[in-house]
């Protein structure tokens, strides 16, 4: 975290101490508009001037004295004033757009709660069990399941042209449709690789990350750290997708607490959940979740464009490519 800052001046009333590598600076000569010296420090030219400073004899760090001779570029007082005006309500809309998304994020966790069961066993008659009016069901009865495989590095046709998305854990557990991935493969790299269909729920089963799941939106193939459901034509992907997404902490109990866990293809077909008898109610549900996982979406990419904006706008204003008219 090193060049991380915060402003005193924007914590309000709190009293604040600093912890063990921590410095403040304070402005005894009134050099700095309220709210303007902690845009200066989190601005990555200043940053990077910084770090470039570092002892890295014995631990990466600064020193006091080489923060006292860290040139800075200011403008005057009034523009200051502006400057940080300008930044301050570009930071107040990210904080109301991350109160919207923890809120929405509560949302779709307390519906989950209310419209699935979020159980899993490996027994279907513990699963006859349970007092519900689910329906107990084996992973293994919604489709087809299929392991990934990685086509042979070697083979350099495999990978050029990428012409599909391969799919690995990284690609997962961030939006529910995957729209792309880190890695890709040729057509004849799909040709040898265990092929998933649009609407292929993927999901996955080795490493510490057990349990996050996608869908895929378009054909593509996935490495042998996912298991896939080909849906039967009766399942939703989207309702299959939260079903899962339920029963997280159980697949990583089932995975074993080995250095690497896992949840192989005919341990997971074997998995007993719990599901809507009726297809109609499937597909509300399914509805009011995307609904809710739509705003999620929306706030977040709005989110990631007030960012650019702050960036942007301090690599402008805090070097002074640009000026405000004060």
């Amino acid at each position: 975290g090193m060049g991380e800052c915060v402003e005193l001046n924007n914590i309000g009333d709190k009293k604040v101490i600093g912890g063990l590598h921590t410095y403040a600076v304070r402005d005894n000569k009134g050099s700095f508009a309220k709210g303007f010296a902690g845009y200066i420090f989190q601005n990555m030219a200043v940053r990077n001037r910084l770090a470039s400073y570092a002892n890295v004899s014995k631990v990466y760090g600064i020193t006091k004295g080489n923060i006292s001779i860290l040139p800075l570029v200011i403008p005057p007082l009034p523009e200051q004033q502006k400057i940080a005006d300008i930044l301050s309500t570009v930071d107040g809309q990210i904080s109301a757009t991350e109160r919207i998304i923890e809120k929405s994020k509560e949302l779709k966790k307390g519906l989950m709660q209310k419209f699935f069961l979020n159980k899993a066993y490996m027994i279907m008659s513990l699963g006859r069990q349970e007092q519900s009016e689910l329906v107990p069901i084996q992973l293994k009865s919604l489709g087809q399941i299929l392991t990934g495989t990685t086509p042979s590095t070697k083979v350099e046709e495999y990978y050029e042209p990428k012409e599909y998305m391969f799919i690995g854990p990284s690609d997962l557990g961030v939006k529910k449709s995957i729209t792309e991935s880190n890695k890709a493969i040729s057509e004849k790299g799909y040709e040898v690789s265990r092929q998933l269909p649009k609407g292929a729920v993927m999901t996955v089963c080795i490493g510490a990350t057990i349990g996050k799941v996608g869908i895929a939106n378009e054909y593509c193939a996935t490495n042998q750290q996912i298991n896939s459901i080909i849906l039967k034509e009766q399942y939703n992907s989207d309702y299959i997708y939260y079903l899962l997404l339920g029963i997280r902490k159980y697949l990583l109990g089932f995975a074993g607490d080995t250095a690497t866990p896992q949840l192989n293809k005919t341990d997971f077909s074997k998995v007993v959940t719990f599901i809507h008898k009726d297809e109609s109610e499937r597909n509300k549900i399914t509805n009011i979740l995307s609904e809710v996982d739509r705003k999620i979406e929306k706030e977040e990419k709005y989110k990631s464009e007030l960012e650019q904006l702050k960036k942007g706008l301090m690599q402008q204003l805090l070097t002074g490519q640009k000026r405000v008219i004060v």
